[in-house]
């Protein structure tokens, strides 16, 4: 019968088994510079308050709509249901005059695709504020905008404003202000 002492994992006896491993760099704390004392990270939780339903819901919307006329869906209930019919819309620094309906404003999207085919925008940011009492409304968002013209990405802000008519959320007017071509400034 074998002596279990005499086994190779209970004879080893070197150095290296005695040394505690040594941590990855990642977790070597760096000493503290005065800058670090001076700012230290933020430790006190986010004072922005949770957003309300009314504000979710609004900003989900606007994805929807966005949506919608990327899929060339004029048609979308969407766009009938929370466009008012005297919707007005207006793009500074563009040649377009001001829109003054819903109809003009969906028949703008589908001049816009039918002269540039690759036509597309997305939502990069929205943001609702709301006043529940006053049944208003307002959604800023940024844009990012390729194919008008074709090979061209630009971004834009807008403030769509929107006042609940009998219990639905109805945008009565839009703002925006297209950008120059990412990558490029203003001389």
């Amino acid at each position: 019968m074998a002596d279990s002492s005499s086994t190779p994992e209970s004879t080893n006896t070197s150095s290296d088994s005695t040394q505690s491993p040594k941590p990855p760099p990642s977790l070597i704390k760096k000493p503290l510079t005065s800058l670090d004392i001076l700012s230290p990270p933020s430790t006190t939780p986010s004072l922005k308050p949770p957003k309300c339903p009314t504000a979710l819901f609004l900003e989900s919307l606007h994805h929807h709509i966005v949506s919608a006329l990327n899929a060339r869906d004029f048609e979308n209930p969407l766009l009938t249901t929370h466009l008012s019919p005297n919707m007005a819309a207006y793009m500074e620094f563009t040649s377009s005059p001001y829109v003054t309906t819903r109809e003009a404003f969906i028949n703008r999207y589908r001049t816009l695709v039918a002269e540039n085919v690759n036509y597309r925008f997305e939502l990069a940011e929205v943001e609702a504020s709301v006043d529940e009492a006053k049944g208003k409304a307002l959604v800023w968002f940024k844009l990012r905008i390729w194919g008008h013209p074709e090979g061209v990405e630009r971004e834009g802000v807008y403030v769509n404003m929107w006042k609940r008519i009998r219990g639905q959320w109805i945008c009565e007017r839009q703002n925006g202000v297209r950008g120059v071509k990412v990558g490029e400034g203003i001389e």
